[in-house]
């Protein structure tokens, strides 16, 4: 099967330029896998998988990465846009992150190509002093009524 490949097999098909096998292989895999895949390729092949890859897809496994490697895929990606549209899929905990181990002028540019959303969120995690918990929060949770039931919150979450 494609989505068991091993790492000479996904660089094999990098080198051929075999696009379309390479989105169909990965898109077997779970982006946590998807990214183990990645760690182990040169930068300049990292790109190549996320400019392949769906974007929803490309967000998810980029979060699965280490800081210092996602700063190299970003830098390796060249594409403001491409870079933008991941970093919109990126939870934004893991986005605020990732922009504050860039240097400034590349995050100025990453962020004024965000969703009117997106950005309003990252400025605000942005704004948090380094170092404290509310740098690193996410914005997005759900709230439980303390007197629901499993079945009940199980099913609110839904």
């Amino acid at each position: 099967m494609l989505g068991h490949l091993l790492k000479p097999e996904y660089e094999e098909l990098i080198a051929r330029k075999e696009w379309d096998a390479l989105r169909g292989a990965l898109e077997e895999l779970d982006p946590a896998d998807i990214a183990e895949v990645i760690h182990d390729l040169p930068p300049e092949d990292s790109g190549v998988i996320f400019r392949v890859l769906p974007r929803h897809i490309a967000g998810e496994a980029f979060e699965y990465l280490p800081l210092d490697q996602q700063t190299e895929v970003v830098q390796a990606l060249g594409s403001e846009k491409q870079m933008a549209a991941m970093l919109n899929e990126m939870a934004p905990d893991d986005r605020t992150r990732l922009l504050e181990e860039l240097p400034a002028e590349v995050t100025k540019r990453i962020l004024s190509q965000l969703s009117p959303d997106e950005l309003k969120v990252a400025r605000q995690l942005l704004g948090y002093a380094e170092g404290t918990a509310g740098r690193y929060m996410t914005p997005e949770y759900l709230s439980l009524k303390a007197s629901m039931r499993v079945n009940e919150a199980l099913q609110y979450l839904r």
